[in-house]
């Protein structure tokens, strides 16, 4: 069995809470944008949608990253490839919905640029 780098795990714990906090929050404030204009009698606003067009292009970069890591380590799978990069863009995409109103310039950089991380990450790790 190959050797865990304790940095490479930590780092990917890390970025792993932070996916499923980025996902958990975009779910909260979406439902509450919506109900917020539905008691004001508006129209509801837009909620996160997880497959908009920053998901395709966050999902192709992260299985770039993940390709790009995992084949010189000989890590790679098809299996490890598409998890990794559509988990990581689902992460990415929720990332881009909850900085789109701080951020509207840089919210799909971000987003892939997380997504990438992510992915990347994901193939350092032995399958």
């Amino acid at each position: 069995m190959n050797d865990l780098n304790p940095v490479l795990v930590s780092l990917m714990l890390v970025w792993t809470l932070t996916g499923l906090v980025c996902v958990v929050a975009a779910i909260v404030v979406s439902v509450r944008r919506n109900r917020a204009h539905e008691l004001e009698d508006q129209a509801p606003t837009r909620g996160w949608r997880p497959f908009h067009k920053s998901y395709a292009e966050a999902a192709g970069l992260a299985a770039l990253g993940h390709l790009g890591v995992a084949w010189p380590l000989g890590h790679l799978s098809a299996g490890s490839t598409a998890f990794s990069a559509l988990s990581a863009a689902m992460a990415g995409s929720a990332l881009c919905y909850l900085l789109v109103g701080r951020a509207p310039a840089w919210s799909v950089r971000a987003g892939c640029l997380f997504a990438v991380c992510g992915a990347a990450l994901y193939g350092s790790l032995p399958t």
